[in-house]
């Protein structure tokens, strides 16, 4: 057997929910390693300097290389600039895997007889760096908020169809792209703290879609049957949704020693496996991998309280 591959996901949020976890996939050891940087762009930068030439392969949790909207790139500039000191380690993000991925949960779903997407209203909390999912829902879902406006920068403008959200998009991302992440996002996210204020966009919905982050930030007391489409839960985040009331738990990453980790992390594992540099990686390649593991969505039932 080849020697350990070691991933490591740099992430904005909190070091709270760092874990490192050791595996076996298709025949190669791998540690998987999540270090928080706490909302601070710097230790952020740091860490990823410090994994370069170290990690076999670096990802990025929090931030994005680029945003792909409509088969146009938005390079995101910070990112960038933090990456020219980061040259010997191929760096992820996760979107290209998720948009791979994401879209196939809304299949599982009504397969499942977790939700009928053509009948649910879905609370979309941030649409503009998962395309791939924003579009299946735009186009199987009964009704959506896109909550890009109101949860992201502030401004309280529920967006209600695909057809809107791409002219959203295209005035957005050229500019937001270019901005430094604490100006072009709503602060807090990234911390543990909830926020009030929100309660009616998530009693509207059937289902709420998103990065859990956001949707935890933002949740209301009671979430009374509500499905909980996301990525990256801990036992934690699982316990509070059950306690405030939540249906289901979906999650599209496969679960690893109990926890879905972040969609980077998974695209980090997948471009590790594959032993092939990022550019060279193809939708096909993913999916292949996918198929090789397994893939489901995990899909949780909660008890209710």
């Amino acid at each position: 057997m080849a020697g350990m591959l070691r991933v490591v996901s740099i992430s904005l949020g909190p070091s709270s929910r760092d874990k490192a976890v050791e595996i076996e996939l298709l025949g190669r050891r791998l540690m998987i390693e999540r270090i928080g940087a706490d909302g601070q762009i710097d230790r952020f930068a740091r860490f990823l300097r410090q994994y370069d030439g170290v990690a076999d392969v670096l990802c990025l949790g929090g931030l994005n290389l680029r945003i792909s909207w409509a088969g146009v790139d938005y390079p995101v500039r910070q990112v960038r600039m933090i990456l020219r000191d980061v040259c010997r380690t191929p760096v992820v993000d996760g979107s290209t895997l998720r948009a791979v991925l994401e879209p196939l949960t809304l299949d599982a779903l009504d397969d499942e007889g977790v939700i009928s997407p053509a009948e649910a209203r879905v609370l979309m909390m941030n649409a503009l760096d998962r395309y791939g999912l924003a579009r299946a829902i735009g186009e199987r879902c009964g009704e959506v908020i896109y909550g890009d406006l109101v949860f992201s920068f502030g401004i309280p403008v529920p967006v209600r169809s695909l057809s809107a959200m791409d002219s959203w998009a295209r005035m957005l991302l050229p500019v937001v792209t270019r901005l430094p992440h604490q100006w072009a996002y709503a602060t807090g996210v990234h911390s543990n703290r909830i926020s009030s204020g929100h309660e009616s966009y998530y009693s509207w919905a059937d289902m709420i879609a998103g990065d859990f982050s956001y949707i935890r930030h933002y949740m209301p007391e009671r979430l009374d049957g509500k499905v909980i489409l996301t990525n990256t839960t801990t036992a934690g985040d699982i316990d509070l949704l059950s306690a405030r009331g939540a249906r289901c738990v979906v999650t599209t990453t496969p679960e690893i020693e109990g926890r879905a980790f972040a969609m980077n992390v998974t695209e980090g594992v997948f471009t590790a496996l594959l032993g092939r540099c990022p550019d060279e990686i193809t939708p096909d390649d993913y999916i292949s991998v996918a198929h090789e593991l397994g893939w489901q969505p995990q899909i949780r039932h909660l008890p209710q309280s």
